[in-house]
């Protein structure tokens, strides 16, 4: 079982596809998602994740992993008032493309969805619990 996998075990959630999948659902309705550690920004008080207007967007957009994203993250705008839950990944190498993951782990971080464009799959969310990761 992958790092990745366990991660999102930790939350009662199977992956639908183990190699693609950047988020997923419990049986509990949870919505939990990958983000790359490097995406939050620690900075902002409180500590958000901005990918509206990604530069990396055209190379992201049309992989299945946010297609999947966006229905998950319809499903916590329009059920869990917009929370999620947040499993960190890490890559081998940022700049590689595609990305290959390092590390993934469960966190405490609980966010809520501040803007979000279900066409491009482009969203900001902000901590709402949790600060470490």
């Amino acid at each position: 079982m992958s790092g990745k996998v366990k991660a999102y075990a930790h939350f009662g959630v199977i992956l639908k596809n183990e190699q693609w999948s950047w988020s997923g659902r419990a049986a509990d309705r949870r919505v939990v998602l990958s983000i790359w550690k490097e995406q939050i920004d620690y900075s902002a008080k409180p500590p958000r994740v901005d990918l509206l207007g990604d530069a990396r967007l055209s190379i992201w957009q049309s992989k299945p992993g946010n297609r999947e994203r966006i229905e998950n993250l319809k499903w916590a705008r329009d059920h869990q008032y917009g929370i999620f839950h947040v499993v960190i990944v890490t890559a081998v190498d940022y700049a590689a493309e595609p990305r290959v993951i390092l590390e993934a782990y469960p966190t405490k971080l609980t966010m809520r969805l501040i803007d979000f464009d279900e066409n491009s799959g482009e969203f900001s969310a902000q901590v709402v619990q949790g600060t470490n990761a």
